[in-house]
């Protein structure tokens, strides 16, 4: 898209709550693997170069996001299941899934469907194919 961010505090204010994220993380008793983690992650999405599109507006706040979900997964010790609720709707997570293999046969089943929404048939088939790869018929 060609559209463009007229204003540029918008880009400061993201990049600044970025770097007071990042100093309060430094003076935490995370462990320094963590931190070193997490400031890579800020060091790049600070480095980044100076682009005023929607797009990479999107991008930076993705990057936000995840920046403060490490930070509350390494340093608040909220669970990650919890903690990804900061992470934009629309971004890919990993699922861990735990039932009976009657339970998980039952849910590929009825979430292969056509009529189950687009998402879910996907998860489904995954597991499905994930299943047959064990050997394990569905």
């Amino acid at each position: 898209s060609n559209c463009q961010i007229e204003n540029d505090k918008i880009l400061k204010i993201i990049k600044d709550i970025v770097k007071e994220i990042s100093e309060y993380i430094k003076n935490t008793d995370t462990k320094d693997s963590l931190k070193e983690k997490i400031a890579k992650r800020v060091e790049k999405f600070l480095s980044s170069e100076e682009n005023k599109s929607i797009q990479n507006l999107f991008r930076y706040i993705d990057q936000l996001t995840e920046i403060i979900y490490d930070y509350a997964v390494y340093n608040c010790k909220i669970k990650r299941e919890d903690a990804r609720f900061i992470l934009p709707h629309g971004r890919k997570t990993t699922i861990v899934v735990s039932g009976t293999l009657s339970w998980i046969k039952d849910f590929i089943t009825k979430r292969t469907d056509p009529h189950a929404q687009w998402e879910i048939q996907k998860v489904a088939n995954a597991m499905k194919y994930l299943l047959e790869k064990q050997n394990i018929e569905v």
